[in-house]
């Protein structure tokens, strides 16, 4: 330490700064300080190592006394606020459990023994100490358990400016409490019967759109990104100008009808880039809605339990500048319901119909699935190739990958068959369907589905080796990763990788966990094809060197 006492103080700080704003670090500076008294003065002075605060469960004193001031409340707290002057600050609260009292009470349900040193009260205190400093908060953060420990903090501060405010991001309970807790607000109602009054003004005290606009222009002028998962809001929200808006997990009963979407949405018509409705829709939609374009949004992120949730967006919204598209199902089921596989067909349809596809540039698809057919009884390779089918009357699943063009990365979690097939076509006057491709990821964590993905890989190369008269055409992908489950056989893989030739410039392979989800019709999972056992054969085969 008696070296670092020797370096200029505009190199220690140059040190300390690399140590804390790669990825900040909230602890780094406590932890400085306590290193020396010359390393503490250094720290100390300054202001900008201090501006990245979290706090948690254990950031609050265990109990109260008489006299206590906010500093013996929350002592780091204070010095972060305290040593970083009068700079922006960066604040993330993460609370996990259930509401707790500082004393329990037998009338309420999930109060438990305080053990941790966070309760209702400390949050009220909480929420006074913040107050005195929104004028500086840049980016906020919660992640709780407890919609009343949020309320509590964030209520205080109704009526109040926040000119700085960038970023708000609220994740109320986890995926998994969502799933397990299917009507969690009865469950939780205690918890949930504390409203939310700073975005949504209660959920309804004003419900006019101009003069929602113009308490957002007053109270959030800088506000861009506002990220909500599994939030039990009112939706009459008053931001403004925003350049993201992720909604995530929301419990049905939430969720913002058609109508409502398009007025969060119409408020950020001109500015908006990055929109992820991920288990956000209804599955009801008025048809009469004028669909309202968002000129700016490139990025476009969808998850859904039902289509006709992702029909809900299609009918409201329109997107001329999309290139980035993202697709969920969100039942963590394989569905072999062919009701089910016959609508996403309907779906599909109804993206390439609506949705600039010609232009996407990075396309995501997570475990979609479609009806189990085989293309080859439906159209005839040869006829696409040379050109007697028109491409208005491919197949639904072919249309659409044949609109992708543009298309560079393109990631297939859980690949279903019937997608991986129609990207093995070849049009007339082209190498292949994706001419662009240059990344290709797959990710599966079921082993049977792995003979897919081989199918459709042999399939690719035979289709390059013909084209380019039989001889093999050299790498065409710049980059191939698999996801696999670790029981694939790992010798096998590794033949594939070092294959002498290649149609990836560069190959990873990882593995994950074998997980089958749950089985909607197990029967049809496992009925195999009549050729299924040549095919498997086959696929083995493609694995030897």
């Amino acid at each position: 330490m008696s070296s670092l006492g020797t370096l200029p103080v505009e190199l220690v700080l140059k040190i300390f700064h690399m140590a804390t704003f790669d990825r900040p670090d909230y602890k780094v500076p406590l932890a400085l300080s306590h290193v020396s008294k010359d390393c503490r003065a250094i720290v100390s002075s300054e202001a900008q190592l201090w501006t990245t605060i979290e706090l948690n469960n254990k950031s609050a004193a265990g109990r109260f006394f008489a006299g206590a001031t906010t500093y013996d409340i929350f002592p780091s707290l204070s010095v972060y606020l305290r040593n970083s002057g009068e700079l922006p600050l960066n604040i993330s609260i993460d609370y996990a459990g259930l509401p707790r009292n500082a004393s329990v009470s037998d009338s309420n349900d999930y109060a438990e023994p305080c053990t941790d040193g966070f309760t209702i009260q400390h949050a009220v205190v909480l929420g006074m100490i913040l107050l005195g400093h929104l004028d500086r908060l840049e980016s906020f953060t919660v992640r709780t358990q407890s919609w009343e420990i949020y309320t509590v903090i964030v209520n205080q501060w109704m009526f109040s400016r926040f000119p700085l405010i960038k970023s708000w991001n609220v994740e109320y309970g986890t995926l998994a409490d969502l799933c397990l807790l299917g009507d969690y607000p009865i469950m939780c109602k205690r918890d949930l019967q504390a409203r939310e009054s700073i975005l949504t003004r209660n959920g309804g005290g004003y419900t006019a759109i101009n003069e929602l606009a113009e308490i957002g222009q007053g109270c959030f002028p800088s506000l861009k990104r506002l990220r909500l998962s599994g939030t039990p809001h009112g939706w009459f929200f008053s931001a403004i100008n925003l350049v993201e808006l992720v909604l995530q997990n929301i419990p049905t009963q939430y969720r913002a009808t058609d109508k409502l979407l398009q007025v969060i949405l119409s408020n950020s018509q001109h500015t908006l880039q990055v929109l992820e409705l991920n288990g956000s829709l209804h599955a009801s939609v008025d048809h009469s809605s004028q669909r309202l374009s968002l000129p700016a949004v490139h990025t476009l992120k969808v998850g859904f339990a039902y289509i006709e949730e992702m029909s809900t967006l299609l009918r409201i919204a329109e997107f001329p500048a999309l290139t980035n598209l993202s697709l969920w199902h969100l039942e963590d089921c394989l569905n072999e319901d062919q009701r089910h596989q016959c609508e996403m067909v309907e779906a599909f349809q109804e993206m390439t119909d609506k949705l600039p596809l010609h232009q996407l540039t990075a396309l995501h698809i997570d475990a979609v699935s479609f009806p189990r057919e085989d293309l080859h009884s439906t159209i005839a390779w040869d006829a696409v190739r040379n050109g007697t089918v028109a491409q208005a009357q491919y197949p639904v699943i072919m249309r659409f990958i044949s609109e992708l063009n543009a298309l560079q990365m393109l990631t297939l979690v859980r690949p279903d068959p019937l997608f991986l097939q129609s990207m093995g076509y070849s049009p007339p006057s082209s190498m292949l369907f994706l001419p662009s491709l240059k990344k290709l990821r797959f990710e599966t964590s079921i082993p049977k589905e792995c003979l897919h993905i081989a199918k459709y890989w042999r399939r690719r190369i035979e289709v390059l080796t013909l084209l380019s008269g039989g001889a093999f055409a050299g790498p065409g992908l710049e980059r191939l990763e698999l996801l696999f489950p670790h029981t694939q056989d790992n010798a096998a893989l590794a033949g594939w990788k070092n294959d002498p030739q290649p149609y990836a410039m560069s190959m990873g392979v990882e593995f994950q966990r074998e997980h089958i989800p749950f089985l909607i019709d197990e029967d049809d999972l496992y009925m195999e094809d009549s050729d299924s056992d040549s095919d498997e054969d086959e696929d083995d085969a493609m694995y030897e060197d």
